[in-house]
Formats: structure tokens, sequence, C-alpha cells
């Protein structure tokens, strides 16, 4: 099966925004990743730490039109 992916690095409002946005113009899966190589080891206990950069990645079916207008301009 083949897929796409979208990759973002994003600035303000931030990444939440940005995977809700994702998700809601069909992305089958989203991704956080550490953008700038700064791990965060040992977090204390109860608390999510998030990078100070990080990527997103959208990974969407085959057929989903990513350059049309359809996800861009309203995620971006």
């Amino acid at each position: 099966m083949e897929w796409q992916h979208l990759i973002i690095e994003p600035g303000p409002p931030g990444p939440d925004v940005l995977e809700h946005a994702l998700f809601a113009h069909g992305a089958l899966s989203v991704t956080l990743m550490d953008a700038a190589d700064r791990p965060i080891l040992d977090p204390p206990p109860g608390t999510t730490p998030m990078w100070p950069e990080v990527r997103v990645v959208a990974l969407f079916s085959a057929d989903a039109s990513l350059g049309s207008g359809t996800v861009l301009p309203d995620v971006v």
C-alpha cells in the first residue's frame, strides 16, 4: 500500500493545533518529533514536556490531495 507524508516544522500556535487540523483533514496518523536533536530524558513524573523545536509528520492515503488546496492552506 502506498502512503503520502507531510512534514511541517510549525511555529505559533504550535503543534497541538496543527495536529488537530491535520486529523480533521484526513491524516491517518500524526507524529510529533524532536526537530533539533534535543532529547528529553527522564522527565519528572506527571509531566508531558515538549521540545522547543518540533517536527510534525502526518501520514495520508495515497489518493489524498495534499497540494490542491484541500489540506495545506487551512493547516499551514
